[in-house]
């Protein structure tokens, strides 16, 4: 039976990648609008309670096959918007301050194509 990792986490199935990403992907966008009521702060690995979340998405972001292009300069931290269609938007956010925006769907499902 195939195992499916993301950093230290195992799953099972794709699926169970999925919705485990998506609960942390909702999770950090909760949080940081209860705690601040603004929808710009990032996660970042010096954030209160930021560094499993942060740690998590580092891991998701490293299995992607364009990350380096994604990380650029370097990376600052990750935030987490919503599109008109109410779809999770998770985008890495650079040293410099750009948002790079990368399919944490299709990382976390393990269906990216090999780069070419």
């Amino acid at each position: 039976m195939p195992v499916y990792r993301i950093g230290e986490r195992e799953f099972k199935t794709k699926k169970a990648s999925y919705e485990y990403c998506k609960s942390v992907l909702s999770a950090v966008y909760n949080f940081y609008m209860d705690e601040s009521g603004s929808e710009y702060d990032i996660i970042t690995s010096d954030n209160n309670r930021g560094d499993d979340y942060f740690n998590y998405l580092v891991d998701l972001l490293n299995l992607h096959p364009h990350k380096k292009e994604i990380i650029g300069c370097g990376l600052l931290g990750f935030k987490v918007e919503f599109d008109m269609f109410n779809n999770i938007i998770l985008l890495a956010v650079r040293t410099d301050k750009t948002k790079n925006h990368f399919s944490w769907v299709k990382t976390c499902k393990f269906t990216h194509k090999p780069p070419s």
